[in-house]
């Protein structure tokens, strides 16, 4: 029993750490004129080779179609991403960023990486990774699909 009441403190953590995380992020960024959901919408993007399908980006950040469909016309206007029709899918909309977004994404990718050097220089790979690979496993069962023990992705099944 005891067990399952610590795994219960998961949830309360992730989410605490979450809130935290995205408001110390927003903190920094706030003299660039990002929002939360832009920083979230653009750091996404720039992980992302060729661009995105809209639908795509909307699961990946957890919102609706009608929400990320703002943001990105936010983004759109400012000239930092730019929406186009896939190849062989004349109705979907793919989402890419454009090169007057790269100064700012080089900003923003500084910022992260000296707040995860604050937050978890002192944190072994080994923790690291092992605290990843929970977090992917729980995300996976909390997806649409909602995959069981034994049905895990090679990625999170090596830990």
């Amino acid at each position: 029993m005891a067990h399952y009441i610590r795994a219960a403190e998961i949830g309360v953590e992730a989410t605490l750490l979450g809130r935290r995380w995205r408001g110390l992020i927003d903190e920094r960024l706030r003299a660039s004129g990002l929002t939360n959901a832009r920083w979230q919408v653009l750091l996404t993007l720039s992980r992302v080779e060729d661009g995105v399908r809209q639908r795509e980006l909307a699961d990946r950040l957890a919102v609706g179609g009608p929400t990320i469909g703002r943001h990105l016309e936010e983004l759109e206007r400012l000239g930092l991403i730019e929406r186009y029709p896939r190849a062989g899918d004349g109705r979907a909309q793919s989402v890419r960023l454009t090169a007057r977004s790269k100064p700012l994404m080089k900003r923003i990718d500084a910022m992260v990486a000296a707040l995860q050097r604050d937050l978890l220089g002192d944190v072994s790979g080994e923790a690291l990774e092992t605290c990843l690979t929970i977090l992917r496993i729980l995300n996976l069962r909390l997806d649409r699909d909602q995959p069981r023990p034994g049905e895990l992705t090679e990625d999170c099944a090596q830990t």
